[in-house]
């Protein structure tokens, strides 16, 4: 043979392999040695972990491989001589759709469509154990998989249903607070109201009607709270749209004729701000209505708006609206700071971080300017927070 032609064959020889059985160990065993024990590896961390692991073939849905949590926790025994499948490991896989779920084509995208997940539970009384089982699908070189992965919740389970309960029995328990609360305020009121009856002087009869009105403002938020199924917040225009009618109807047989109109959004309110927002329109409202329209005085259709809203994105308002006289003429707000409606007035507007503005009201009309009560105050960073 020529020295070409030997060059040649020792050409094809080495492009066939590899340059020789030498160089094969050198360049391709390394690498696969390599392998081998990344494989290894992966096989001895699920091996280890502390979660049950299981591979099916699929769609045959046999049992391919258990770690040891999983021949631990279901009474799967080693090796693979046993075909079992997965309703056979896991019962609750029967009724959760994973039967069918491995027969289907294909398997999840990134987003994790089509995985499966349910609680297989095993034994009974204080042996009682519950696992959460993700099933899931691999498409791989070697063929689709499906892939098991149950972990003991037990414990957390348990302690979720005690936080449900303990959670239930406390919302039970302040519900009946709400109701007695609210009880005893109507107690009070009714006390006050048989008061009232006996007095014929409309000067002596004010003063009642004003605690009345005071104790019922604070009775509806109670009752507010124990009809809610939200024992944190109530909803603030049903709450006025109830006060203002409690306070006109008090007020009806010494001040009758007077046109009453809750308006606004609907804004949910915690107690400890919607409790002092209410106080604040009773007094406003009540004084509206006891000094707004004096007869001789006064003259035409008496009306009182109360308006409820958001005046910015963290800031809400109370408006009480009337087209009476006008504070100019009328001891209001601005003066008298010795009753204790506007002591009651300044000191829960303080309270709430808010700010009370009076001027003429654009419901007036000459020679009768009306009143605007506006009380402003925060929905975030005061006593209370909105729902």
């Amino acid at each position: 043979m020529s020295d070409a032609s030997r060059d040649d064959s020792d050409n094809v020889r080495e492009l066939l392999l590899g340059r020789g059985s030498s160089s094969i160990r050198k360049s391709y065993y390394p690498e696969l040695r390599k392998e081998l024990d990344d494989l290894e590896l992966f096989k001895e961390l699920f091996e280890q972990s502390s979660d049950a692991v299981m591979t099916f073939s699929v769609p045959a849905n046999v049992l391919e491989f258990a770690n040891r949590a999983a021949r631990a926790s279901f009474g799967i025994p080693e090796g693979r001589a046993t075909r079992l499948r997965i309703q056979d490991v896991l019962l609750a896989a029967e009724g959760s759709g994973c039967v069918e779920y491995f027969e289907e084509e294909g398997g999840t995208d990134a987003s994790g469509n089509g995985r499966i997940s349910f609680i297989e539970e095993r034994g009974e009384g204080g042996a009682r154990r519950r696992f959460e089982v993700v099933v899931n699908k691999a498409k791989l070189s070697a063929g689709s998989f499906g892939i098991a992965i149950a972990r003991d919740a037990t414990e957390r389970l348990l302690m979720e249903e005690q936080i449900g309960k303990s959670l239930v029995e406390k919302e039970t328990m302040l519900k009946e607070i709400h109701h007695r609360v609210k009880n005893n305020f109507q107690l009070m009121e009714s006390i006050l109201s048989l008061q009232a009856q006996t007095l014929d002087d409309p000067r002596a009869l004010v003063p009642l009607i004003d605690a009345e009105n005071r104790i019922l403002s604070m009775a509806f938020v109670h009752e507010r709270l124990y009809e809610s199924p939200d024992l944190g917040s109530v909803d603030a225009l049903a709450y006025l749209g109830d006060l203002a009618s409690s306070i006109q109807g008090n007020f009806s047989g010494i001040f009758s004729g007077i046109e009453v109109e809750v308006l606004g959004e609907a804004l949910e309110l915690p107690l400890d701000t919607i409790l002092p927002c209410g106080l604040i329109v009773n007094e406003l409202m009540g004084n509206a209505i006891k000094h707004a329209f004096p007869q001789g005085e006064w003259s035409g259709e008496p009306a009182i708006s109360i308006r409820i809203g958001r005046c910015g994105p963290d800031r809400a308002f109370v408006e009480v609206e009337d087209n009476g006289i006008g504070i100019r003429t009328v001891k209001g707000p601005t003066e008298g700071h010795g009753s204790i409606g506007i002591l009651l007035v300044q000191s829960l507007a303080a309270q709430l971080k808010g700010s009370l503005s009076l001027q003429a009201s654009p419901a007036g009309h000459a020679p009768y300017p009306g009143t605007l009560a506006r009380f402003e105050f925060p929905l975030t960073g005061g006593p209370g927070q909105p729902r």
